[in-house]
């Protein structure tokens, strides 16, 4: 969503911050997704999209978020993570999953939605990601000296 040409996933996930348990797949199935092998996740033949449906509450790494952007078009709603957290996300797989491409991904987005980098430095190394955040930095520094 905020840094589409720079990276693009190809499933979107869905918290259940309500639900006190998983819901049944009826409505999902009836539209016309199947379940794939990986328990959880949907797929549609006519789709380049999946669906996974999580248990809440929404977090990323150690902290479960309060606050998110809410986009509402021709009268329907759709709550979204805020660049800050999208960014926060990515890195959380740079640190948990040593997942590199991740830390791209996070100054992908960092470079197209200004966030506040002394914080995530911070939660970085909170989160036991300063080597991740190296990483992260080398990338950032890189987009902002070539954005001139």
């Amino acid at each position: 969503m905020y840094a589409p040409r720079a990276y693009q996933t190809r499933d979107l996930d869905f918290i259940l911050h309500f639900a006190i348990s998983m819901p049944k797949a009826g409505p999902v199935l009836e539209l016309g997704f199947s379940e794939t092998k990986s328990r959880g996740i949907y797929s549609h033949p006519d789709l380049e999209f999946t669906l996974e449906f999580l248990p809440g509450p929404l977090a990323v790494g150690d902290t479960v978020l309060t606050t998110w952007d809410t986009w509402e078009k021709d009268g329907l709603t759709l709550y979204i993570v805020n660049p800050f957290d999208c960014v926060r996300d990515r890195m959380a797989a740079a640190i948990h999953w040593r997942d590199s491409s991740s830390a791209l991904q996070a100054a992908a987005v960092a470079h197209a939605r200004p966030i506040d980098i002394d914080a995530l430095r911070n939660w970085c190394i909170a989160e036991g990601g300063g080597l991740a955040y190296s990483i992260f930095e080398g990338h950032y520094r890189s987009m902002n000296q070539n954005k001139s």
